[in-house]
C-alpha cells in the first residue's frame, strides 16, 4: 500500500481512478481531462494496491475573492474508498496525509460533507457551518432574452473562460483562477443548464423545474 498524488498523466491510474468514481459517484473525469480542463488546481491524493486506487480524497486549491481580498484556500473532495477495501482506514490515512502537507500553506481548508459522515470530519479540526438558500417569488411578463449554450463546442467552451477570466462575477465570495474546476461542472453535469444573456456577455448557470428558476451562484 501507498499513497501517491499528482498523477494526472498517468493513464493507468488515471484510469484506475475513473473507475473508483465511476463505482462510487457515477463520475468519470475522463472527458474533462481529454478537454485539457483537468489543471495542476486538482490533485488527487490516492491509496494504491496493487496498481489499483482503492480511496482517494482530492485536493482542490480554490482561491476565493472575498470583498476584495483574495484567501488562499483548499476544498477536499471526490472522497471515495473501494467497497471491497473499506474499514482498513484509508480515509483517515489520506486526511492525515494532507493536513500534513497543506494546512501550513493555505488559509483555510473546507469541504461538503452528506449526513453520513458529519462525525469523521470534526475528528481532523472541521467544523460545521450552516448553508443557506434564498428565494423570492418573481412576476416577470418580459420576454425572455436568453439563448441556451450547451457546452458541446471548443468555441462554447473558449468563450466561457474568456468571460470568468476577464469579467467580474457577482457575489461577495468568488472562486478566481480555477475555470477549470467550473468547466468540470458547465462541460458535463450541467451541459443544459448554462445560459447567455443576450445582447450582453453575461453567462447564467440555472434550472429550470416549472415555474421555478433555481440560479446557482
Amino acid at each position: 500500500m501507498e499513497i501517491v498524488s499528482g498523477y494526472r498523466d498517468n493513464k493507468q491510474l488515471r484510469d484506475s481512478f475513473n473507475e473508483l468514481a465511476v463505482k462510487v459517484f457515477g463520475l468519470n473525469f475522463e472527458v474533462w481531462y481529454q478537454n485539457g480542463f483537468w489543471e495542476d488546481n486538482y490533485n488527487p491524493h490516492s491509496v494504491i494496491v496493487d496498481g489499483k486506487v482503492v480511496a482517494n480524497i482530492s485536493v482542490n486549491f480554490c482561491n476565493m475573492d472575498y470583498n476584495g481580498t483574495v484567501l488562499k484556500l483548499i476544498q477536499l473532495g471526490t472522497v471515495m474508498t473501494d467497497p471491497d477495501y473499506r474499514g482498513r482506514g484509508y480515509s483517515r490515512l489520506l486526511m492525515e496525509e494532507i493536513l500534513r502537507r497543506y494546512e501550513r500553506e493555505v488559509d483555510g481548508i473546507y469541504l461538503y460533507a452528506n449526513d453520513t459522515v458529519l462525525d469523521f470530519y470534526p475528528k481532523f479540526g472541521f467544523a460545521a457551518r450552516s448553508e443557506y438558500q434564498y428565494s423570492k417569488l418573481v412576476n416577470n411578463t418580459n420576454e425572455a432574452c436568453v439563448r441556451l449554450v450547451p457546452m458541446e463546442t471548443r468555441r462554447d467552451y473558449d468563450k466561457i473562460i474568456d468571460v470568468m477570466k476577464n469579467k467580474h462575477q457577482i457575489g461577495k465570495l468568488t472562486m478566481t483562477g480555477n475555470e477549470d474546476l467550473y468547466m468540470f461542472y458547465l462541460s458535463q453535469l450541467m451541459k443544459e443548464n448554462n445560459f447567455k444573456i443576450t445582447g450582453s456577455d453575461t453567462y447564467v448557470v440555472a434550472e429550470i423545474d416549472g415555474d421555478t428558476l433555481t440560479l446557482h451562484v
